[in-house]
């Protein structure tokens, strides 16, 4: 055998490894939804089910959420204040309280998640290991920032949209 014919035949097509690197990457990813598909792990919302909302007196502002909404959806509890907020807060500010307000969509109200688990209750949680805060949650699924920061004045030393 020729050294030269060795050569040749260990030498590849350099887009063999790519090639075989993408198809695997196709093959995890259809796996994964088809999973997803026959196990049902997801969740799609049923809006007209849901009777979370309420019509707004805010021009702009096409809902909020009911005042004092207690119900259960995905993995945890929703429950609403005087206001409409999944929040568990007295609407009076505690003296040497400092409050944070949150603004957002879904994300900020912790859609599918228990109220605990949100990333304002998350927030607070962490503040008030060196402090004393309150960190309100005014996010509502399907807002977008302009409909959001139409909703009036809120007193509190930070917003966070």
């Amino acid at each position: 055998m020729d050294l030269t014919e060795d050569r040749s035949r260990q030498r590849t097509n350099p887009l063999i490894p790519l090639v075989i690197i993408a198809l695997s990457i196709l093959f995890a990813l259809a796996l994964t939804e088809g999973i997803v598909r026959v196990f049902k792990l997801w969740a799609i919302p049923d809006y007209l089910a849901m009777d979370w909302y309420r019509k707004s007196p805010i021009p702009g502002v096409p809902y909020l959420l009911k005042p004092k909404l207690r119900t259960t959806w995905g993995i945890g509890s929703i429950a609403t204040d005087d206001f409409g907020l999944r929040n568990n807060h007295v609407a009076a500010k505690p003296v040497g309280v400092y409050r944070i307000l949150t603004l957002g969509d879904s994300v900020t109200f912790g859609y599918g998640v228990d109220q605990t688990q949100s990333f304002p209750a998350e927030l607070e949680r962490l503040l008030n290991q060196s402090g004393k805060y309150e960190v309100i949650n005014a996010g509502v699924p399907g807002y977008s920032l302009a409909a959001r920061g139409k909703t009036g004045h809120f007193h509190a030393a930070m917003q966070m949209i």
